[in-house]
């Protein structure tokens, strides 16, 4: 979302956080260790609920937007890994990933990126709203009716609101809403030179 704000908005927005989530401790511990937990308990939910089933000897009818949260769960569950790997193994080798970086990926792989990126921004968006009503009820937390119901107007206007606010996003780091600074374009280029087959790189073709 802060990329339509502009890339220097994008960038220091990135910068800012970036002393948090970085932090040695905190990037092990609360983002790599937290995101590969959750996939852990996911998947041990989808087993035990898959049992119970069986044994009961019924069919399951989960509502639009449990299923909803079970797709973009497991889409979430199958790039987690590659997303972070792709994202943060070039800062470690000395080259922070910032707008370009995203900018860069777009403009040379439109075609693999941009369905990516939009899946990922939605999938997210989707799993992390239906995610934190469904963990605060697991806790305890007494939440109006309006945050869990499945027709819930506030929860689907939010949803789609929300949609559109990081849609804009992707197609401003695709910099189709203002002109990117492409100064680190050869930076980028330079880097996969140096690992990914020549063949597999769009500008030598």
């Amino acid at each position: 979302v802060a990329a339509s704000l502009g890339q220097d908005a994008y960038d220091r927005f990135q910068m800012t956080m970036r002393w948090y989530y970085q932090f040695p401790l905190v990037e092990i511990v609360a983002v790599v260790g937290s995101a590969h937990l959750h996939v852990l308990a996911g998947l041990m939910r989808i087993l035990r609920r898959r049992k119970t089933l069986k044994i009961e000897g019924r069919r399951e009818s989960p509502s639009l937007r449990v299923r909803f949260h079970r797709y973009t769960g497991w889409f979430l569950m199958l790039v987690v890994s590659g997303h972070m790997a792709a994202t943060r193994v070039p800062g470690l080798m000395g080259h922070p990933a910032d707008f370009s970086f995203l900018n860069f990926s777009l403009t040379y792989m439109a075609y693999a990126m941009y369905p990516y990126y939009v899946a990922l921004v939605l999938s997210g968006l989707y799993h992390g709203l239906h995610g934190t009503a469904v963990a605060l009820r697991v806790v305890g937390a007494k939440l109006p009716q309006w945050a869990t119901d499945p027709a819930s107007k506030p929860f689907w206007t939010a949803v789609a609101v929300g949609s559109l606010a990081v849609l804009a996003g992707v197609f401003a780091l695709g910099g189709n809403l203002f002109r990117p600074d492409t100064a680190r374009f050869s930076e980028w280029q330079a880097f996969y030179e140096q690992y990914v087959p020549a063949s597999m790189l769009p500008w030598k073709k």
